[in-house]
């Protein structure tokens, strides 16, 4: 892919086949390149290696768009009057626990660059610049809803994510027992701005609840405000906003980030994701896995990782900020931004009632990594079944005892094949 101001984007080197469950033969690498010229002097590649796998319909890692649009009637789609709603989950993200599949990083105290902290395990940490950051437990994404089709939509305020303010730092050989928190110089709260839309693979499972590995992508538009934070009194002072448009969030592949700013400083950091219901140390032992072939497990059913890759953009942007930013409130779960305005600059988005925003870190890489725990809440049981991990609770009639223990488990087989 390459990536310009406005993130046209051309998928490259893929075997993108068709029909509603498949797999590439071929892992394809989708390069997003960024120019100096709008990085702020940065230049470089973010590259996301699929492992040969494509969502419903055959879309692959660049293709975020509905088949037919999103939903039915329901949801004011008349291109799909069949469409509807089939599934329902939410996610919310865990703190680590260490088992991640990723290479370990040296990391650097943040802002000071004067400490360093080395073989770091990367486990739920969100790289900045050369810095590093836990993705704290307790975000959640609501409410995302999956068509029939696997199109996939989860509302703005829908996604909140915690306040990122300090670094569990474990070395990746496990010499220290327990990890050591460290509040960090830097603290961020991000926010969505925009919907999120994309594809979900649990359509093409035999089930939405089956153990079976399930991937997926969203893209949105997102902020995070920034703040200097006093490593021992967490006293905050507001920084910046910055403003990412087109954020895209995968939970399955390899992503790899290769920046150079102007300064020749390098920020270089990969991730691997852990696909849903699978087991993380297989994955990481294996090149480039086949989502499908993954090994599922019931250990590790309904947990998943998700990632995402970017560089922040220089030149500005126009947000309509929200009443309590606007009352002077700061702070944790304070956001600065309720929404986007397409002005070209500071004059015409003030005269369309923005506040015009420049990015302070334009030319920053960042990568986030976060763990979680998938929820499902509804989906359609005329159209998928009922659950296969229910148990029917049925009364035995005292007679059927007579017939032998043989017979019982002649029952038995029989229920496990119907599961």
């Amino acid at each position: 892919m390459i990536k310009t101001n406005n993130n046209i984007i051309v998928c490259i080197t893929a075997v993108c086949a068709a029909g509603f469950y498949s797999s590439n033969t071929v892992a394809a690498e989708h390069v997003t390149t960024y120019d100096a010229a709008d990085y702020a002097g940065a230049s470089g590649t973010i590259t996301f290696d699929d492992w040969g796998y494509t969502g419903p319909g055959g879309r692959t890692a660049s293709d975020f768009s509905a088949i037919n649009g999103f939903g039915g009637t329901a949801e004011g789609n008349t291109l799909d009057p069949n469409g509807g709603i089939g599934q329902i989950q939410h996610v919310i993200t865990n703190d680590p626990d260490w088992n991640t599949p990723d290479q370990p990083q040296t990391v650097y105290e943040d802002f000071t660059g004067t400490g360093v902290y080395n073989d770091a395990n990367l486990d739920s940490t969100t790289n900045f610049f050369r810095w590093a950051y836990t993705s704290p437990g307790g975000s959640t994404f609501n409410n995302m809803q999956i068509d029939y089709d696997g199109d996939y939509h989860v509302a703005q305020n829908d996604m909140n994510f915690e306040f990122y303010n300090f670094f569990e730092y474990k070395p990746e050989d496990g010499s220290n027992t327990a990890p050591e928190m460290n509040y960090t110089n830097l603290a961020f709260q991000p926010y969505a701005l925009s919907d999120a839309s994309g594809w979900c693979g649990s359509v093409m499972a035999s089930h939405p609840n089956a153990t079976e590995p399930m991937a997926g992508q969203l893209t949105f538009d997102f902020a995070f405000d920034v703040y200097f934070q006093n490593p021992e009194t967490l006293a905050l002072s507001y920084a910046s906003t910055e403003v990412v448009r087109g954020f895209e969030m995968r939970s399955w592949g390899d992503l790899n980030v290769d920046i150079t700013r102007g300064d020749g400083t390098t920020q270089q950091y990969s991730a691997r994701a852990v696909v849903n219901n699978t087991d993380p140390s297989t994955i990481g032992g294996v090149e480039n896995p086949v989502v499908e072939e993954l090994a599922a497990t019931d250990e590790y059913k309904n947990d998943v990782s998700f990632m995402g890759a970017d560089v922040i953009g220089s030149g500005g942007t126009c947000g309509v900020e929200t009443a309590e930013w606007a009352a002077g409130n700061r702070g944790a779960s304070v956001t600065r931004f309720a929404s986007m305005i397409d002005a070209a600059d500071s004059s015409s988005c003030a005269a369309a009632g923005g506040s015009w925003q420049n990015n302070a870190f334009a030319g920053f890489a960042f990568l986030l990594r976060a763990d979680g725990t998938r929820y499902l809440d509804w989906y359609d049981e005329s159209v998928y079944g009922p659950d296969p991990s229910a148990v029917s609770e049925v009364p035995v009639p005292a007679a059927v005892w007579l017939f032998g223990s043989g017979l019982i488990g002649l029952v038995a087989v029989a229920r496990r094949k119907r599961a």
